[in-house]
C-alpha cells in the first residue's frame, strides 16, 4: 500500500502514516455497525460496504490531491473491508441458520484463504504489468464485480424470503 500511495506522488513519510490508517478505519467501521446492529439485515450490512470499495478505488484516480486521496482510500477501503469481513461470517448464519455452519464455513475457507494470499502477489502483477492507472483500473473492475456479486445475492436473498411467505 505504501508503494502504491507513493506512486500516487505521496511522499514516504506521508504514505507511511497515511497507511497505518488502515486499523483505526476497520474498528471505526465494526463499531459503527455494531451500533447499527439489529437496524439492517447483513445482506444490506455487505451490500453498503461492496458499494464502497470501488468508491476507494476511484478515489485514487480522482483530480484532487494525493495525500487527501490517499487516505480517503485507507479509510474507505478499510472500513469497508473490515465490515465485509464480519459479513462474510455473520450472512451464512443469519440465511442458512447454525444446522451445518461449521461445515460451509470449513469448504469456503480453502478457497477464500486461497485469493487471500495469491491477491497481493496478483497485484503487484497487475501494477508491473498495467501502471498505477491500469493497476487501479483492474481493482476497481474487480471490486465492481464483486459489487454485483453482493447485489444478485441481495436480490436473490429477497425473493426467496418472497416466495417462503
Amino acid at each position: 500500500m505504501i508503494s502504491l500511495f507513493h506512486r500516487l506522488g505521496v511522499p514516504a513519510a506521508a504514505a507511511v502514516g497515511i497507511a497505518a490508517l488502515n486499523g483505526p478505519a476497520t474498528i471505526a467501521a465494526r463499531l459503527a455497525e455494531i451500533a447499527l446492529a439489529g437496524r439492517l439485515a447483513s445482506i444490506a450490512t455487505a451490500t453498503i460496504a461492496a458499494a464502497h470499495i470501488p468508491l476507494a478505488f476511484v478515489l485514487l484516480l480522482a483530480p484532487i490531491d494525493a495525500q487527501l486521496a490517499a487516505s480517503l482510500f485507507t479509510v474507505i477501503y478499510f472500513g469497508a473491508n473490515g465490515v465485509m469481513s464480519v459479513a462474510r461470517l455473520t450472512l451464512p448464519l443469519t440465511q442458512l441458520g447454525p444446522a451445518g455452519y461449521g461445515a460451509l464455513m470449513g469448504n469456503l475457507a480453502l478457497p477464500q484463504n486461497l485469493v487471500f494470499a495469491a491477491a497481493p502477489f496478483l497485484f503487484a502483477v497487475a501494477f508491473r504489468l498495467l501502471g498505477f492507472i491500469g493497476g487501479v483500473l483492474f481493482a476497481l473492475l474487480l471490486s465492481l464485480a464483486a459489487r454485483i456479486a453482493v447485489v444478485g445475492l441481495a436480490l436473490t436473498l429477497r425473493q426467496a424470503q418472497r416466495t417462503h411467505v
